[in-house]
């Protein structure tokens, strides 16, 4: 008792003891890697953001852009079409998209001819810096080119797309207020800035590093606090999204964790152990007692459990006697049902004789009437013989000697019918004696003639029962009715294994189901060789009654 409750006392603490590291090292890997599992995710999740939003949106304006100016701006600046067409379909266009811009349209001069925006009408720097842009990029990719123009503290994303008809007959510009890139931040959760390969800023979620004057990128404009972690992506070879956040202290945070840790687990550790001190106790001497008294059960069957701990090892022990009392009366009842259900199913197969034989037999016996009467009064007493001994309600299980005279019988009724018909008895005498269930070997002499006489009249059928070298009993009916190929012989093996419920070859499955009732360690193969049939039922190693 005493090793027991020791040992429920050390797996307690051992328990406790593993929780509380766990705990710890839980808490450590926690703050340890916050940077790692929630700063970089940020970033990684607004940059991701962006840049999948970005690239969508700059496709899609290239890939609109580039449909409008094949039919719709080209007939505009050739006079073949009015402005109208072209608010049209930009309108429509514009509609679609969750990121509006205007557009502007200029000759091959790049002089402005059309315009969404008044505001641009007269703002010449743009056109000086459109200007520029054009003349460093000639010549112009037909997927156009991108920059960022600030203007009035105010920042665009221009797409400069050129008008081909041949050659460039104009330019389309579709230009994007950095302001309206503030409509993605809803999915963002951290900080972002949206800048081109000069710093110039598109758009940005704080100011603070944002030079005023200049309208640039810079970190080191935010004098409250310059540690950043940021992380950039290029989308195309002038357009940059950068996810950044604040740098913070998390040591403080930690060594204040750990304290709090250590003194919690030295008062969790105490306070296990002087309840597993008290469990340990009192589970023990519960436990020890119900165990001497199942010793008792295991010496003697009908001993019942007695003690009294006022807990629920009382109540376990209570219900365990009912347990056991249960299991030896359904032990009684299932060894009176396991000896009904074998002598019922014994006698349902013993009771099925094949009505082909009495039908045939019966027609026999009318026309043997009007030719000799002597043979008629002959098949009579046989057939009573073999009914009389099938139906009788006496012996269940005859010698093998006894059995075989009425099997014999049979045989002679079939010799009568068939003049060139003829069998032969192959027995051991030692196994004279042998106990086995009534007409069990009927079924397959009947499936013998069944088959055999559809092939040949001079049918012959042998039966052979002798003792193996190993002492097992060996029973052989062979015939010569039409030898079944190897496949057939394989394809009844393989029923008689898994068919308990035949529709078919009612006569080898009702004798398999006998002989396995009667012989535990008994088999039943069918064979096939030369031209002959087999059938052999083997009782291995002597078990039989």
């Amino acid at each position: 008792m005493k090793r027991f409750e020791s040992k429920i006392r050390k797996d307690i603490l051992k328990f406790s003891f593993k929780i509380i590291t766990v705990m710890i090292l839980i808490t450590i890997i926690t703050i340890g890697f916050f940077n790692y599992n929630m700063r970089n995710y940020r970033l990684n999740n607004t940059l991701d953001h962006y840049g999948e939003s970005l690239e969508a949106i700059i496709k899609t304006k290239q890939e609109e852009l580039y449909q409008i100016s094949e039919d719709v701006f080209v007939r505009f600046l050739q006079g073949q079409s009015d402005s109208r067409n072209v608010f049209s379909s930009f309108y429509s266009y514009n509609a679609r998209q969750q990121i509006k811009s205007d557009l502007l349209v200029f000759d091959e001069d790049v002089a402005l001819v059309l315009h969404t925006n008044p505001v641009f009408e007269t703002d010449y720097a743009l056109f000086h810096f459109l200007n520029l842009v054009i003349e460093n990029e000639t010549p112009l990719a037909e997927t156009g080119v991108m920059r960022v123009y600030r203007s009035n503290q105010s920042s665009y994303l221009l797409y400069i797309h050129p008008i081909i008809d041949g050659s460039i007959i104009g330019y389309a510009v579709s230009v994007i207020n950095g302001r309206e890139f503030q409509l993605l931040r809803e999915d963002a959760i951290t900080n972002y800035v949206i800048y081109d390969q000069y710093d110039n800023v598109l758009s940005s979620s704080s100011d603070s590093i944002v030079n005023s004057t200049t309208g640039k990128l810079d970190f080191n404009n935010d004098n409250s606090n310059r540690n950043f972690l940021y992380k950039e992506a290029q989308l195309y070879n002038n357009i940059n999204v950068t996810a950044y956040i604040r740098n913070q202290n998390y040591v403080g945070v930690f060594l204040a964790s750990l304290i709090v840790l250590t003194i919690l687990s030295l008062f969790i550790y105490f306070q296990t152990y002087i309840f597993s001190k008290n469990v340990s106790t009192k589970i023990g001497h519960s436990l020890y007692l119900l165990y001497d008294e199942l010793i008792k059960v295991s010496q003697t069957p009908t001993h019942r459990i007695s003690i009294q701990t006022d807990d629920e090892f009382e109540t376990l022990a209570q219900n365990i006697n009912n347990v056991l009392a249960e299991l030896q009366n359904a032990h009684d009842r299932n060894i009176k049902l396991s000896e009904l259900n074998l002598e019922s199913e014994r006698r349902k197969l013993e009771a099925q004789f094949h009505p082909h034989f009495l039908a045939n037999t019966l027609e026999t016996i009318r026309s043997a009437i009007y030719v000799d009467s002597g043979l008629a009064e002959e098949l009579l007493t046989l057939m009573n013989d073999i009914l009389r001994y099938s139906i009788s309600e006496g012996n269940v299980d005859l010698s093998l000697q006894e059995d075989l005279t009425y099997i014999e019988n049979y045989l002679k009724v079939n010799q009568i019918r068939y003049e060139d018909f003829t069998y032969e008895f192959y027995i051991d005498d030692k196994l004279n004696h042998l106990r086995v269930p009534k007409l069990f070997l009927l079924p397959l002499i009947e499936n013998s003639l069944k088959y055999g006489f559809k092939y040949r009249r001079d049918l012959k059928v042998r039966l052979s029962i002798h003792k193996s070298t190993h002492g097992d009993v060996v029973i052989r009916i062979i015939d010569n009715g039409g030898a079944l190929t190897s496949d057939q012989a394989n394809r009844l093996n393989v029923m008689l294994k898994t068919t308990t419920k035949p529709d078919q070859h009612h006569g080898l499955i009702n004798t398999k189901q006998r002989l396995s009732l009667m012989y535990l360690h008994s088999s039943f193969v069918i064979k096939t060789k030369w031209n002959y049939t087999v059938i052999e039922l083997r009782i291995a190693g002597g078990h039989y009654v």
